[in-house]
């Protein structure tokens, strides 16, 4: 089972409309509500390739009661903590004469200490029922990077593998923590190390270098060029086949379970894994919204090499 966290979980609104500009009225042809936020996703994903997980993190209002709702509806399990706060709203708009996505994402009030260390101590509470954890999505307002930090070394103390997957602040923050896996975009591993990225040589000597810093896995999207994976002294690339993108939303999350999933066996079968479950859902419209057929014609399709 793999333990899913989403730290700033979401009600997901994708709104597909025959066609969208600013200044207009528009009436959608197709409304998606779904439980959202980067680790809900990467459940999702995961149980369209036969995995369980559990969904943790903090809930609150009418918002938060029907993204629990929508969750279970889905099979999505979870044992979320309630706090005093309304979550959020995403809402996601997709133009179908090009399939051009506008996307506003809500926040959350601040959490106060008391509701981000109920969050901690429930997540603690459960990590021994998992084979991994993710940490994935931005971080509540009211957790500082170092709150954070420590949140995510007290989960990789527990000795299960942990795989974080945020931005910013937090980011730089828990690359501090040994023994951590990052999955990250390319701009994310630039911006960390200081040195632009524009090719894949370049992205694996940049996980090479952070996976040294951090002591754990590191693993740099590249877009519709790929992915690579630096751990312990070694590196892999991997191509991705040519697709018809429709909505990239919950794409890399989708990776992040193909990923996790795929390490049950050896880096190069996760890298292969990760890419077919991306690319997959990068062909459909709402996030999880693919076959497990999809991603494995897509994965007999990637290629995966080792690099020194």
């Amino acid at each position: 089972m793999l333990l899913c966290v989403t730290p700033n979980p979401a009600l997901d609104r994708t709104l597909t409309l025959a066609d969208f500009s600013l200044g207009g009225i528009f009436r959608p042809t197709a409304v998606l509500n779904a439980a959202g936020g980067k680790g809900v996703n990467t459940a999702r994903a995961a149980r369209v390739l036969g995995v369980d997980s559990l969904c943790m993190g903090p809930l609150g209002g009418y918002t938060g009661r029907f993204v629990a709702e929508l969750a279970e509806r889905e099979g999505l399990h979870g044992a979320w903590t309630w706090v005093d706060k309304l979550t959020r709203i995403c809402t996601i708009i997709v133009n179908a004469s090009n399939y051009e996505v506008t996307s506003v994402y809500e926040q959350m009030d601040a959490l106060n200490l008391d509701e981000w260390q109920r969050v901690q101590h429930d997540i603690e509470a459960h990590i021994h029922q998992a084979e991994s954890v993710c940490i994935s999505s931005s971080v509540p307002k009211g957790v500082t990077p170092t709150a954070f930090a420590d949140f995510v070394a007290a989960l990789v103390a527990s000795g299960k593998p942990v795989w974080v997957d945020t931005s910013g602040a937090p980011l730089a923050a828990a690359m501090n923590v040994p023994n951590v896996n990052i999955k990250i975009n390319d701009e994310e591993a630039a911006e960390a190390l200081g040195q632009a990225i524009h090719d894949p040589d370049q992205a694996i000597s940049a996980a090479q270098s952070l996976s040294q810093r951090t002591g754990g896995a590191v693993v740099i999207t590249l877009g519709g060029r790929g992915a690579v994976m630096a751990s312990a002294g070694e590196g892999w690339q991997s191509t991705p086949p040519k697709i018809e993108v429709k909505s990239t939303v919950g794409s890399g999350d989708s990776f992040l379970a193909g990923l996790m999933i795929g390490l049950r066996e050896s880096a190069e079968n996760a890298l292969r894994l990760a890419i077919a479950t991306g690319a997959a859902n990068a062909m459909s419209i709402g996030g999880g919204q693919f076959s497990r057929a999809d991603v494995d014609a897509l994965a007999a399709k990637t290629h995966v090499t080792r690099r020194a």
